[in-house]
């Protein structure tokens, strides 16, 4: 069995350096390197949310040659989920590159910790590289931390774009206040700045400035404006004869009552006597 000397073996060490930094400087730090000098992917986020499509498309890039048409797989797994659920997880290899359409991590990493990859590429013998903690995977996903909720847009008030809004707040930030809105909001210039930004050359002495021109009031207008007014004056004074009137009225109408009522008064009591007499009759 021949086996490779001292100085082959550095020079195969040196074109697979090459390789992997010329396959980074390609992809622009979009890899990172796994268990296995010869296979790099891209990076995940380090928390994503369950069943969701990666921001980007996740990639395999073989240093080694790797005929086209081979299939790659990709497991996720920690201490509590071995085997966790993916969706899209497989892909073929071409021009060294395998690239999977929309991987969905559906199962759950568990709280405080995180999924590592395993990539098994079915070339002859098979290829395999891990990915220790590549990603968190949550329900929820990550969340916004409390410095940045929605009430801190529009002075601290939820309204429009609040948190249960048709549009979000981010829509406002990008529409708005990123290019001309914070130039409504600053200060007033006080009074010394404002004589800064415009001077004006000073009076002669002595001299005040003209009033102003008043314009006079048509005679015409003033008549009518008079005569409007004696208009006014003899109604109300009409309106306080009526009311003297049926005050005087109803006076009249009390006083006849009364007399009225006094006078049952009397009949009754009339009445009364009468028939006080008739019964001392029959009693005798």
């Amino acid at each position: 069995m021949h086996l490779p000397s001292s100085a082959s073996a550095t020079a195969m060490s040196t074109d697979l350096f090459a390789g992997i930094q010329e396959a980074l400087q390609e992809y622009h730090g979009e890899l990172v390197q796994t268990g296995s000098p010869a296979i790099l992917c891209s990076a995940l986020p380090t928390h994503w949310r369950s069943n969701k499509s990666l921001p980007v498309a996740f990639k395999v890039v073989a240093l080694d040659d790797v005929m086209d048409g081979t299939v790659v797989t990709v497991r996720a797994g920690n201490d509590e989920n071995f085997c966790a659920e993916m969706r899209n997880c497989t892909a073929v290899m071409k021009n060294q590159v395998a690239k999977f359409n929309d991987l969905r991590f559906v199962g759950r990493s568990g709280r405080g910790k995180s999924f590592s990859l395993s990539i098994v590429i079915s070339s002859t013998p098979f290829q395999v590289a891990s990915y220790t903690k590549a990603i968190k995977v949550t329900v929820d996903g990550p969340r916004e931390p409390r410095s940045k909720s929605n009430f801190n847009y529009l002075g601290q008030h939820p309204g429009a774009f609040g948190p249960f809004a048709m549009l979000p707040p981010q829509w406002l930030d990008a529409t708005y206040l990123s290019y001309a809105w914070p130039e409504y909001f600053r200060r007033p210039p006080t009074a010394t700045a404002a004589s800064d930004l415009c001077k004006l050359p000073p009076p002669p002495p002595g001299a005040a400035p003209p009033p102003p021109p008043l314009h006079p009031i048509p005679a015409s207008l003033k008549e009518e404006e008079d005569d409007d007014d004696e208009d006014d004056d003899d109604d109300d004074d009409d309106d306080d004869d009526d009311d003297d009137d049926d005050d005087d009225d109803d006076d009249d109408e009390e006083e006849e009552e009364e007399e009225e009522e006094g006078d049952d008064d009397d009949v009754d009591d009339d009445g009364n006597v009468g028939r006080a007499m008739c019964m001392n009759n029959k009693l005798m």
